[in-house]
């Protein structure tokens, strides 16, 4: 014992103290005094309550307690030691009551060390675990209220578990869920997609979505958008993390969307109609598919305002490039129609209209349309040449007609009212010269056509 008291005398690491009956120090270890601030000189005869937490005396006073009734026999105490500053350390003691050769207690040996570092450890780990209930009651909250489907299956597709949301989206039973496999719901035209979608999310431990349909059971189908993710358990089981969208409306609303602008187009390209704009800081200008039919040219095709105005007729071109400036320099709208002449030298005529785009009162760009109105300018000017023939007709109807129309009707009277036979012969050979020129006027009538 004498040995052993002498080795832990010299130790760095543990604390060695000796107090007699009363509780006062008759020797502590350098090491101890060391690292509490004292020299042994200064704690000899002081009682060593003076260095344990006063909370912590009553623990003192109970094991000391116990070595009187069980001499010679180490008894464990953990204890807290004040330091400077108001700081504590964590300490494990164990007090041994000696005895003299008749077998009356002697002296109080201890030996302690520090612990400060496991009980900052345990606490740590009790944290962590608090930690850990929390986040895990969390989940279970989240997991369980989501309006999302989330379900956890093993690569192959076994279900391991899944949220009310995701088994009322199916049509299924929670209690029942680890009797099924994803297979059951996935229509046969998404076995392969699925299977590519997990082989990826394992191989390349990628996260992102894709969308495919769940069948109900019911037999209707859902689409969904999926997410996926790995995931481990404890034991390094692999599974996959998925969370489903019922994404119904969202299609309904793109297939919408999609028949609207197919709807667009279309009747874009009756009525040869197509967009276009002006980058104010580049003047680089973009085309609808319409406006490349418009100038008979394939996407894609680099064009910039000077480009775009090149097509117009030569006659044009200032009436296009005043309009355009006057949009950028003093916002004003313009709506024109044009001489145009396309890629393929075609000449064609074009309805132009433009304004201006702001954004936080700062003019960007230039916005309008651009609409092929050829057909249009060959039926006005086939309805005006029309026009003019049937005035020209109007005009042969109200004077070249009329005269020999008159004369016939002078005549006749003429006839009706003489009975001599030189001057009745006379009157119808004038009758007949004047039905000559009517004859002559009407087949010119008739003959008239539209000039090109």
């Amino acid at each position: 014992m004498k040995d052993t008291h002498q080795y832990v005398k010299n130790s760095e690491i543990l604390y060695f103290c000796v107090t007699d009956l009363d509780g006062n120090y008759t020797y502590v270890s350098p090491h101890f005094a060391k690292i509490f601030n004292f020299t042994p000189k200064q704690l000899y005869g002081t009682s060593s309550l003076l260095t344990i937490y006063v909370d912590d005396h009553p623990k003192c006073f109970e094991t000391v307690a116990k070595c009187f009734e069980q001499p010679n026999t180490y008894q464990k105490v953990l204890l807290r030691k004040p330091l400077n500053l108001g700081k504590l350390v964590w300490t494990q003691w164990e007090f041994y009551l000696a005895t003299d050769e008749q077998n009356n207690p002697s002296e109080m040996i201890c030996y302690g060390y520090d612990i400060s570092h496991k009980i900052e450890s345990l606490n740590l780990l009790k944290s962590a675990h608090k930690k850990f209930i929390e986040s895990e009651t969390k989940y279970k909250t989240l997991f369980e209220t989501s309006s999302l489907g989330i379900l956890l299956h093993t690569p192959n597709g076994d279900l391991y578990d899944a949220n009310e949301t995701f088994c009322k989206m199916i049509g299924i039973n929670k209690a029942d869920v680890t009797h099924h496999n994803i297979i059951e719901f996935t229509p046969p035209e998404y076995w392969e997609s699925d299977k590519a979608f997990i082989n990826d999310l394992i191989v390349n431990d990628n996260t992102y979505s894709y969308e495919k349909e769940f069948k109900t059971k019911d037999n209707e189908t859902i689409p969904v958008s999926i997410n996926g993710k790995i995931f481990h358990d404890q034991s390094g089981k692999l599974f996959i993390w998925c969370i489903a969208k019922d994404i119904t409306e969202r299609k309904k609303s793109r297939e919408l969307l999609q028949h609207q602008r197919e709807l667009l187009e279309e009747t874009s390209q009756i009525a040869k109609l197509g967009g276009w704009t002006i980058n104010i800081n580049t003047f680089k200008t973009e085309w609808t598919k319409e406006v490349y039919e418009i100038h008979d040219l394939e996407e894609p095709y680099d064009h910039d305002l000077a480009i775009s105005i090149s097509y117009y007729h030569t006659d044009d071109r200032e009436t296009i490039t005043n309009a355009v400036n006057e949009t950028i320099n003093e916002g004003k709208k313009f709506d024109l129609e044009l001489r145009f002449i396309s890629a393929k030298n075609i000449n064609k005529w074009v309805r132009v209209a433009g304004e201006p785009v702001y954004k936080d009162g700062k003019l960007i760009s230039v916005k309008g349309i651009l609409q092929d109105i050829t057909e249009k300018k060959n039926t006005e000017n086939i309805i005006s040449k029309q026009n003019n023939l049937l005035k020209d007709i109007s005009f042969t109807q109200s004077h070249l007609i009329r005269l020999p129309v008159a004369n016939l009707l002078g005549l006749t009277d003429l006839l009706e009212m003489t009975d001599n036979e030189e001057e009745r012969l006379d009157i119808c050979k004038k009758i007949r010269y004047s039905v000559f020129q009517l004859d002559k006027i009407v087949k010119e009538v008739a003959n008239k056509k539209i000039e090109d």
